[in-house]
């Protein structure tokens, strides 16, 4: 398994104007690759070593040697130091061919196993993510606002939003913070007011959270070691179940013609993020994994094509067998159509699947 892969060769010339060799890459590949089922068995299959073209490199060659890298997995990525010293003295340079890999000792600096974890496979809620609310509330408006804060309002809020809707939680329903000052309002007071916008399935619905304090206590978004028992939050009148219902299971049809598809196509939805559920046949269940990897490697080759073509590429993805499906989630970015176009095309050729359902 390739989670450093090949391709980077052709990309570090193309990005970096520098070279990398296949050994070294394979030297660090193995060694990552223990460091990640070492830390979190299985993650190794979620876990791609990348970095952004237009960026810039940062390596530092020495008695211990360093390269900045970016670990991405299914819904988000974590910055990570490929660090190694050699036993034997001798400073290896990326570019080596020459490579000793008994001789190269390798560390990883930065990676967190929790966070590795739940950017794998997170546990949804209304802020899955809440380091974004932090990071778009400070670049937008200027404001602070503590994770103590944040966590408190969204073990309440989440509840509130299956309780109220019947809906539970997944990757398509989150809040938001308005981008726009003009749409922006924060009020502290005994009864305190934040905008947000409550993203379902892509639709952006304005409303306010509201809060207050047993104690009367006013707390404000930076405020940090809050009892979450003192503090009450809720959602305003605008809150609007039907609303949600409707927009997170349109009718939505597909944005493409493929005759002759040997498989029952059932579409519920279709977005930047959707998950694909392939049934198996019957007599093709014991070809479960070998079709994970043919799924894995399409979509890789999909998007080093689309890397050199300076195209749109799938984000993150994540392929699963539960009983007689394959389930694969995918952050498809913008390119959403050609990437599905080219799955359907493949599992037509496969020709072991009787249903297959996009959500």
């Amino acid at each position: 398994m390739q989670v450093f892969s090949h391709d980077w060769v052709d990309l570090f010339k193309l990005y970096f104007n520098r070279d990398i060799s296949v050994v070294f890459i394979d030297c660090a590949n193995n060694r990552i690759l223990g460091f990640l089922e070492e830390s979190l068995p299985g993650s190794s299959k979620h876990t791609r070593v990348r970095w952004d073209s237009g960026g810039s490199l940062m390596y530092t060659k020495g008695r211990i040697s360093l390269l900045q890298s970016k670990f991405s997995f299914v819904y988000g990525h974590l910055p990570v130091n490929i660090k190694w010293h050699s036993q034997s003295g001798r400073i290896y340079d990326i570019a080596d061919t020459d490579i000793n890999c008994a001789d190269i000792v390798f560390e990883l600096e930065g990676l967190d196993t929790a966070k590795m974890s739940h950017l794998i496979k997170p546990k949804w809620s209304l802020v899955t993510f809440p380091e974004t609310i932090v990071e778009r509330l400070q670049r937008h408006h200027k404001r602070k606002i503590s994770l103590e804060f944040i966590k408190c309002a969204d073990d309440q809020l989440s509840k509130q939003f299956e309780t109220r809707t019947g809906i539970k939680i997944n990757r398509n329903v989150c809040i938001s913070i308005p981008v726009h000052g003009n749409e922006f309002l924060y009020g502290k007071n005994v009864l305190s007011k934040l905008s947000i916008d409550l993203i379902v399935n892509g639709n952006g619905n304005s409303l306010f959270i509201l809060w207050k304090s047993k104690s009367h206590k006013i707390y404000d978004l930076a405020d940090t070691g809050i009892p979450c028992d003192d503090i009450e939050f809720w959602f305003d009148d605008s809150f609007d179940a039907l609303l949600y219902h409707k927009q997170l299971y349109p009718k939505v049809e597909l944005p493409f013609n493929l005759k002759n598809l040997p498989f029952e196509v059932i579409i519920e939805r279709l977005n930047i993020d959707c998950i694909l559920t392939m049934t198996l046949k019957d007599d093709a269940l014991s070809q479960a994994e070998e079709a994970i990897q043919k799924i894995d490697t399409c979509i890789n080759d999909f998007n080093i094509k689309a890397e050199k073509n300076e195209e749109d590429a799938v984000h993150n993805w994540r392929t699963e067998v539960e009983d007689n499906r394959i389930i694969c989630e995918m952050d498809t970015g913008f390119a959403g159509p050609e990437i599905l176009k080219t799955l359907f095309r493949l599992f037509a050729k496969m020709n072991i699947f009787s249903k297959v359902t996009v959500q």
